[in-house]
């Protein structure tokens, strides 16, 4: 009987201030100021849930703000494996936590599926009180599930370790700028995972009105035609190698 030997999750957080970057083993429960308790929930009519941690956002129509938001931004099939969006309070980046699963079974099998529960920590910025604020950062981290997903699907890779080897960065011109670079410690702007996010915000956000915000960042300064058309280095057509209906 075939039976399997040890499951491996590999849990990436991306956009956090924490040191942890990335897990390799269970899945971890992460400190304060997660430990706060639940306060209100929401859930969409598509299952997605909204759920608060935070004292200030107890309402429903506050939460449901929140999911009419994220639904304004482009979905494909990726969006099933996307749970829910946790909203906590304190002086901390928002982000993504999203990862792999890896199953051995004693035959000597591997199987890696994308975890199903993806979500978004959002710490909403209390300084910022335009809708824009809110709208820039969910498509931002929803750009790393979206980014991530598609990249595991076609190349069984991600823009951690081996992102050199990925079709999106030899078509996206990163191999050749010495700035790029994924190490944890590397400039923030840089890391292929933020040039991808970046991409998801540019090409696939609600509203072109966003994109003042979300455009500053280091893909405006890669070589020129690779933040926009341009022979070989149209954006949108680097994602349509990854979905034909992007």
């Amino acid at each position: 009987m075939t039976g399997f030997l040890n499951r491996v999750f590999i849990l990436l957080i991306v956009d956090s201030v924490f040191t942890l970057t990335s897990v390799t083993g269970a899945v971890p429960v992460l400190a304060a100021p997660f430990s706060e308790p639940l306060l209100a929930t929401y859930t969409g009519p598509n299952g997605i849930e909204i759920l608060s941690y935070h004292p200030q956002w107890t309402e429903q129509a506050e939460l449901q703000t929140v999911w009419d938001e994220l639904m304004r931004n482009t979905h494909f099939e990726e969006i099933r494996f996307f749970k829910r969006v946790k909203i906590y309070q304190g002086n901390y980046s928002s982000m993504y936590r999203g990862g792999i699963e890896t199953t051995t079974w004693s035959d000597g099998r591997e199987e890696r599926e994308f975890l199903k529960d993806n979500e978004i920590i959002y710490f909403p910025d209390p300084d910022e009180k335009e809708e824009n604020g809110m709208a820039v950062t969910l498509a931002h981290e929803y750009g790393h599930h979206f980014t991530l997903y598609y990249l595991f699907k076609q190349e069984n890779a991600d823009l951690h370790g081996n992102w050199r080897d990925t079709r999106y960065a030899k078509l996206r011109g990163l191999l050749n700028n010495k700035n790029v670079n994924s190490d944890e410690n590397a400039d923030h702007q840089w890391q292929p995972v933020e040039i991808a996010a970046s991409d998801y915000v540019q090409l696939f956000a609600r509203s072109l009105s966003i994109l003042d915000a979300a455009g500053r960042t280091a893909c405006t300064r890669l070589k020129p035609g690779a933040c926009g058309p341009g022979p070989g280095n149209d954006r949108k057509e680097v994602w349509r190698v990854y979905h034909p209906l992007l």
